[in-house]
């Protein structure tokens, strides 16, 4: 069992630190070691302030800026990260005896040129949101994505470390898939810690895109983007028709917003249908409907999915022209995990498809879960602030094996916030949450049949609501 409050990144951390001292996997202390050293980043980030509304506009001004420089820094932990996967991949994947081969140093130094065309995506999509932190705009509510995608990850590791049943189901489910292609593959924790990385740190980061489209309808001006829109193009070259067409419809949405929204939902079903039909090899038999997305919201996470399947598809070319060395069972077992990877980003905020795979259930639970610390831009107050008080877990586990969870979404009583504003929201989050979920009550039918039953509960002053989720098994 696991009762967990967090207030700040400091009380995630600590956790992951205690839990990891029960776990011997190289990745797992890899990745200790990189978050301990920017703990004092995490300190140094914008918390609950519950007078925030009452300080002077200098200081609150100061205390942002101060935010983005340390927020900066976090960039470097993401080059740390990625260096973490990258030797994941070479080391411990796909070369394991073979560490120093030309085909291991060839791979290596591709898939480093790639950390950094991902970094400087990072970057610009850091910058963007920064930009949309401030924004003047009343209408506009913004909320981060860019450290949201690390407290994604950090919560998830939690629950992993916190809970052998979840690491077993993932395992179990990866294992259903492989019964059809090759029974003697092995899948063992260290790789799904691994394929975790992957979902969950770069889940979001396609919102460069949508800050991007937002601004260029704000502003009628395209131009001041051209750099974001060349490192798009560059990044994504080998899928450059798709790349462009995000490109011409961000021109042309300076003209016609509403219908060039239109066009981006078409663009993703497209997206979906390519890589279903293209993609996909071994893990085919999975049903994504690309009618599923019917909203703007829905489409971010399939273009998430297209900004990373560059960095995966270098990887599953050196399988192919390397196989002699690699093998194929080796080979077989980096292609099944790439695509749950690309399906669990490309699904994970599909209202009707997050069943999928289990990682995609684990990382739409854990998106909805990180809330703590989370800056968001109301319309008609001039700065970002934090709402969220803290989050609450209880986590356990019922003798019949099926996880409890228990969470709750405290927000704090900032007096000068309206009340409207506060009822909308929580509103909002409930709604999201019983949306994105909802396609469980259709499929449950057998109580047997669930992984997980999680209660989430949002509060704030004498304001309380609640939404039950059963979470089914993947078959």
């Amino acid at each position: 069992m696991l009762t967990l409050t967090i207030k700040r990144d400091h009380d995630v951390l600590r956790t992951i630190k205690e839990l990891s001292k029960q776990k011997h996997y190289n990745i797992l202390t890899e990745i200790v070691k990189a978050l301990s050293s920017y703990e004092t980043s995490f300190d140094n980030l914008i918390t609950y302030d519950p007078n925030i509304l009452s300080r002077d506009s200098q200081e609150i001004e100061t205390t942002y800026e101060k935010y983005k420089k340390t927020s900066d820094m976090l960039l470097e932990l993401y080059d740390e990260l990625m260096d973490t996967i990258i030797r994941y991949i070479i080391d411990r994947l796909l070369f394991r005896y073979q560490k120093n081969s030309f085909a291991a140093n060839a791979l290596k130094s591709n898939l480093k040129r790639n950390k950094e065309n991902i970094k400087n995506l990072l970057k610009r999509f850091k910058n963007l949101e920064d930009e949309a932190l401030i924004e003047k705009e009343e209408k506009v509510i913004v909320r981060d994505h860019f450290i949201h995608q690390i407290r994604v990850f950090l919560i998830g590791l939690v629950m992993l470390l916190a809970c052998e049943n979840i690491f077993r189901y993932i395992i179990d489910s990866i294992k259903l898939i492989l019964l059809n292609i090759d029974i003697s593959i092995n899948v063992d924790e260290e790789d799904i810690i691994f394929s975790w990385m992957m979902c969950s740190l770069f889940h979001d980061i396609d919102y460069m895109i949508c800050f991007m489209l937002e601004k260029v309808i704000r502003t009628k001006n395209m131009s001041m983007h051209n750099n974001t829109v060349t490192g798009l193009l560059d990044y994504l070259s080998p899928q450059s028709t798709e790349a462009k067409n995000i490109v011409n419809i961000l021109k042309k949405s300076i003209s016609n917003s509403s219908r060039n929204r239109d066009e981006l939902i078409k663009l993703a079903k497209d997206l979906i249908t390519s890589i279903r039909d293209e993609v996909l090899e071994y893990i085919e038999n999975i049903n994504i409907n690309r009618n599923v997305i019917r909203s703007y919201r829905e489409c971010h996470g399939v273009f998430s999915a297209h900004i990373m399947l560059n960095f995966l598809s270098t990887v599953t070319s050196y399988c192919k022209k390397y196989i002699d060395i690699i093998s194929e069972r080796v080979s077989k077992k980096v292609r099944v995990l790439f695509e749950l990877i690309i399906i669990s980003i490309l699904v994970h905020n599909a209202d009707g498809l997050i069943h999928l795979t289990s990682l995609s259930q684990l990382l739409a639970l854990c998106d909805e879960v990180q809330e703590w610390c989370r800056l968001i831009k109301f319309g008609g107050i001039p700065f970002p602030i934090v709402v969220c008080e803290y989050v609450k877990l209880i986590l356990r586990r019922e003798p019949s094996g099926i996880i409890v969870m228990d969470v709750f979404i405290v927000y704090g009583d900032l007096p000068k916030l309206d009340r409207e504003l506060i009822e909308k929201n929580i509103k909002l989050r409930l709604s999201i949450i019983d949306k994105k979920f909802k396609v469980y009550r259709e499929i449950v039918r057998d109580p047997t049949n669930l992984v997980m039953k999680i209660l989430f509960v949002i509060r704030c002053r004498d304001l309380e609501d609640k939404v039950e989720v059963n979470i089914p098994y993947v078959r």
